[in-house]
């Protein structure tokens, strides 16, 4: 079978960009050989691949929709059978048998309010109202996510399956007996739905009562704009008078990021709006206890092996810190048990589902 994969978020680094590329590398390492894998982007970089598939970059053309007008055309010139969308966006129409990811619906929920261009609301809106009638299957990244997406979209509950994502390569608990940090962490990207405003002033409140290590803010960073949905992190922060105890690190490095989970303190994580919650995971995975939030996706993620607060409230955001800070044998116990438990979550077991899935929508 020929199956095309839009891979244009693949350029993107975390978050959709990181599904992409896993679940990509994921379906790669099967023994595959009757099926060939077709990858297309608009972008010249993205569609440099690495895995072995067949790669296809196709350019944007002048006043053509890329994902209702481009892409169809080059698919129909490779004869696809069926096309796989692993990161929200779908074409308009079912050109041939089509699945898709879709890996949150924040789009159509959350971000409502917040000033995006009128092409992407439009976007996202037809997306939506089309995905019943376009993708033969939905994937979703949790439970949580799919009962959104039934809501929103009118898919059949039969037709949505779960299937979350997995641990990256080299995110690992440090060597036994390596000495943590005093610092708390923060892992994401600087936007509104990571709700930093009460993470900072939880921070304020721990400062207060004598807590005298750092506050490390290390993602993302976009450009702010009045309304947008990324925010002026460093004006926030002095905003608040407390940039002698926050640290910002933008765009950190994989690298960075692992070596920041390996030596915090603790990773407090106060989301709002999530999918799955993949830095809840990574740190899991790095043996770093974690307290975060009780809402959305979070708890499917962190079970029994993270501590939750309420993130709308910063008082309880700085009880449950502070209660971790002063038991260094429940932050044992929880990296411990977070450690365990993110080894249940693989992407070579999210490709093999994927790729099985992809099998059953052909036959139907």
């Amino acid at each position: 079978m020929r199956i095309g994969i839009d891979i244009t978020a693949r350029s993107g680094g975390r978050g959709p960009g990181r599904y992409v590329t896993e679940i990509v590398s994921a379906l790669a390492r099967l023994d595959l050989a009757r099926d060939a894998f077709f990858l297309y982007s608009p972008s010249r970089e993205a569609a440099m691949d690495r895995t072995g598939l067949i790669a296809r970059h196709v350019p944007p053309q002048r006043g053509r929709p890329w994902l209702n007008w481009t892409l169809p055309r080059a698919v129909r010139r490779d004869a696809i059978d069926l096309m796989y969308f692993p990161a929200n966006d779908i074409w308009l129409w079912p050109h041939v048998t089509t699945v898709a990811t879709v890996l949150d619906v924040a789009p159509a929920t959350a971000l409502r309010g917040i000033r995006r261009s009128w092409a992407d609301r439009i976007q996202n809106r037809m997306q939506m109202a089309r995905m019943e009638k376009v993708a033969s299957r939905v994937i979703t990244i949790s439970r949580y996510s799919a009962g959104q997406i039934q809501r929103l979209s009118g898919i059949p509950a039969a037709r949505i399956s779960v299937i979350p994502c997995g641990v990256s390569a080299g995110y690992a608990p440090p060597p036994p007996g390596e000495p943590r940090d005093t610092f708390l962490l923060f892992v994401g990207a600087f936007d509104r739905r990571k709700n930093l405003e009460r993470l900072l002033d939880a921070h304020a409140i721990l400062r207060q009562q004598g807590f005298a290590g750092k506050l490390v803010l290390a993602g993302q960073s976009r450009p702010a704009s009045p309304g947008g949905l990324y925010i002026d992190i460093r004006a926030l922060v002095m905003s608040k008078h407390l940039e002698g105890s926050v640290e910002i690190i933008e765009n950190p490095s994989d690298d960075d990021v692992i070596r920041l989970y390996r030596t915090a303190a603790l990773f407090v994580f106060p989301s709002l709006v999530e999918g799955f919650g993949l830095p809840v995971l990574e740190a899991m995975a790095c043996g770093c206890p974690v307290v975060c939030s009780n809402v959305v996706s979070l708890p499917e993620v962190g079970g029994d092996a993270v501590r939750y607060f309420d993130p709308l409230d910063a008082a309880d955001i700085a009880r449950k810190v502070t209660h971790l800070l002063n038991d260094a044998g429940l932050r044992l116990s929880l990296g411990n048990k977070g450690r365990d438990r993110a080894i249940r979550f693989s992407w070579d077991e999210a490709g093999e589902r994927t790729y099985q899935l992809l099998m059953e929508a052909s036959c139907r």
